[in-house]
């Protein structure tokens, strides 16, 4: 690949990837590390000429080939600057707060179901936070998730995880995962389990 070595690369699905990460950068607004802060972008995009989503956009990282479509609309004045990969546990972090599994995932009659049939209770909910986190984050800084929706609340990503199996067949659980990116190399789970299903 000569010069090029460094820049791209053949992912596990035998696609061409690229390892150029980038920031994106809305000048002259501060970054919304919070979901208050987003809010916060979400009226001020209603009660000035900002948009919205360039706001809640600001700061986040996201490879070269897997990020949103620049120029988000006529006008749009954001634009992307290279940075280092990201590393996980140092410059990203995903955060999966223990509810979404204990409050939520062994609350919804389905997704409770597939977690019950599988070997797993609401006694693993910090087992299954924890995983979720881990998978997720090395994911992420692998370029390893899909494009969401894109709102004025910001960029959602999907990312798939698994779980070992706890049955006497032990296939692995196999499930999506939903987030929302924040700056910094920051994700945080929205949706914690969907299209459920064994390997």
């Amino acid at each position: 690949m000569g010069v090029f070595e460094n820049l791209i690369y053949v992912n596990d699905k035998g696609e061409v990837a690229s390892h150029i990460w980038i920031k994106w950068i809305h000048e002259g607004t501060k970054e919304a590390n919070t979901n208050a802060e987003k809010q916060e972008n979400v009226l001020l995009g209603e009660t000035t000429r900002h948009c919205a989503k360039c706001l809640n956009l600001n700061g986040c990282y996201f490879p070269l080939d897997n990020m949103p479509e620049q120029p988000l609309h006529p006008n749009c004045h954001c634009y992307k600057t290279i940075i280092d990969k990201p590393i996980a546990g140092r410059t990203a972090q995903a955060v999966c707060y223990i509810q979404k599994i204990r409050d939520y995932a062994f609350v919804k009659e389905a997704k409770k179901k597939f977690f019950n049939s599988n070997g797993y209770d609401i006694m693993d909910s910090e087992y299954i936070r924890k995983t979720i986190e881990d998978v997720a984050l090395k994911k992420y800084v692998g370029g390893d998730f899909k494009l969401g929706m894109l709102d004025k609340h910001g960029q959602r990503i999907t990312i798939r995880v698994e779980l070992p199996g706890r049955t006497a067949q032990g296939k692995p659980l196999s499930f999506c995962t939903g987030w929302m990116i924040y700056p910094g190399g920051k994700i945080v789970l929205t949706t914690p389990a969907t299209e459920l299903s064994k390997k």
